[in-house]
């Protein structure tokens, strides 16, 4: 219990001025080991008209919360406050409370205590009470306390999952969401099954597919964690990553008596991003900061070949990989350099053309991302940056327009899209879009960290909508719903698959929503 001495207040406004507690005579509240013991006074406590603007403080703090404290303020009103003035003293526990800072009120010649706790980040999770106790009396060694003397404020932190609603945007509407059994390392659209596939580490590694009629997941085990996924063309069968191998999937629907068909094949590096071609190749990058060639895995005669960069020894690292819609090239982004850039390798030969950069270094940031267009006839970059898609060479990968993201902010960074999809029929563009910033993790920003899902004109690449996705409650706890992946199904309807940041239980972290 920390304590302060006495302090006088005079009723017209001036400054308290320290007291003793106790001269050594009368009935005086003193203070024994940390416990506050009242004297015996004959005196009836006179009505100075004190009460307190709150007697419980309840306070919320997320995990992910850094930065300065939200300190309460609670008020000792007096509205007949004595003229010769009154002495005080504040007391306190130290759950979470740091400190009590105390000042004159103006107004009413009352007191205004400021609540000092913890700084975040300094406690762990769980519920922390703590009391504020403030002594008022007419004299000095408290012979005459005022009524009501003590005022006690509870104080109550509780430090869990209380994630933020979004500051400005209104929250995006959902028409149905359903909680999946596994947790998501990637993910991908099957037309030709109109179901979700998907890859995950827990509870065990496997391949999922889930029915978007039926609602139904059926799963296939791994044997080893996967790190990424493609489809092939025909969206029946899936490639998945693994550190030093890939798998080949055939895949089976739920519902169906269909059985599921999985090789491994091993691959000496470990695997990023992965490509399925129609010639039954795989193309894999390795997920390693260093310069890798693309390396292709024949699935007819399980030779692996390495294809290199028109200039380097291939790409430094890879964040996304695409194969166009024709099927006769793939589109790659780097990462992990300055600047990033565009890479095209054509498919059509018997083996995989050179790796060929983009006409510019550095022009239009590209920040990790590739999408295409259902037409094939445009990129969509991470950064919001459009080029052509084009078998012309000469005018491939030529900057086509921007699309106007979230403007960036000091604490934001800029913001990047994470998933992009376009509608089939080429009249939507819906994206996922984040701060850099506040959504890196090692920045301890994450309290601030907001998935928006935007809505654009192919076209004009104008603007058409922009909302926020809103917190999850489940039971007692409030979620951060973090965007992972946006899809557009066959009749454009949007899938939404995203994750509840900081969930205890990783498989029931992951949502996967229909939009109206």
């Amino acid at each position: 219990m920390a304590a302060a001495v006495l302090a006088w207040l005079s009723a017209c406004g001036g400054g308290g001025s320290g007291q003793g507690g106790n001269d050594g005579g009368g009935a005086a509240i003193a203070l024994v080991d940390g416990t506050v013991v009242a004297g015996t006074s004959t005196a009836a406590s006179p009505d100075i008209g004190a009460r307190l603007s709150a007697t419980s403080v309840l306070l919320e703090r997320d995990v992910q919360e850094r930065g300065n404290a939200t300190n309460p303020t609670v008020s000792l009103l007096v509205s007949n406050p004595p003229g010769e003035g009154y002495y005080y003293r504040v007391l306190h526990t130290e759950r979470a409370i740091n400190y009590v800072g105390n000042s004159q009120r103006r107004a009413d010649s009352g007191i205004d205590l400021q609540i000092g706790l913890s700084s975040p980040g300094a406690l762990p999770m769980g519920i922390y009470d703590d009391t504020v106790t403030l002594e008022i009396c007419l004299d000095a060694r408290c012979a005459q306390p005022a009524k009501g003397s003590p005022f006690v404020v509870k104080v109550r932190l509780n430090i869990g999952f209380f994630a933020p609603s979004h500051p400005t945007l209104d929250a995006q509407v959902v028409a149905t969401t359903l909680t999946l059994p596994h947790d998501l390392v990637a993910a991908a659209y099957s037309a030709a099954l109109d179901a979700v596939v998907s890859v995950s580490a827990h509870p065990a590694p496997a391949i999922n597919v889930h029915d978007l009629n039926t609602g139904l997941t059926r799963s296939q085990a791994l044997s080893t964690v996967p790190t990424s996924l493609a489809l092939a063309p025909d969206g029946l069968r899936a490639v998945v990553g693994h550190d030093a191998a890939v798998s080949v999937v055939q895949l089976a629907w739920p519902g169906s008596t269909g059985t599921w068909s999985v090789t491994r094949h091993p691959l000496s590096m470990p695997v990023g991003a992965v490509v399925f071609d129609g010639r039954d190749r795989v193309h894999a990058f390795s997920s390693a900061l260093n310069w890798n060639p693309m390396r292709t895995l024949d699935l007819h005669t399980a030779i692996v070949t390495e294809t290199p960069g028109a200039v380097f020894a291939g790409l430094y690292g890879v964040a996304t990989a695409i194969l166009h819609p024709a099927g006769d090239r793939l589109y790659a982004i780097d990462r992990g350099q300055s600047p990033d850039d565009l890479y095209v390798s054509v498919l059509s030969g018997d083996a995989p053309g050179a790796l060929i950069d983009s006409p510019y270094h550095g022009d239009y940031p590209m920040c990790g991302g590739v999408w295409p267009s259902s037409d094939g006839q445009r990129l969509y970059t991470g950064c919001g940056n459009t080029f052509a898609a084009s078998a012309n060479r000469s005018l491939d990968m030529r900057y086509t327009g921007a699309m106007a993201l979230t403007a960036a902010t000091i604490s934001s960074g800029r913001f990047t899209i994470s998933s992009l999809s376009e509608h089939p029929r080429g009249t939507q563009v819906v994206l996922l879009e984040q701060p850099s910033q506040q959504c890196d993790a090692r920045l301890d920003q994450l309290i601030s960290c907001f998935t928006t899902i935007s809505t654009f004109d192919p076209v004009t690449l104008g603007l058409t909508g922009r909302h926020a996705l809103a917190p999850i409650t489940v039971g007692p706890d409030r979620f951060a719903q973090v965007g992972r992946q946006v899809f557009h199904r066959s009749n454009g309807q949007v899938v939404l698959l995203s994750e509840l940041r900081s969930a205890p239980d990783p498989t029931a972290s992951i949502r996967l929503s229909l939009l109206p």
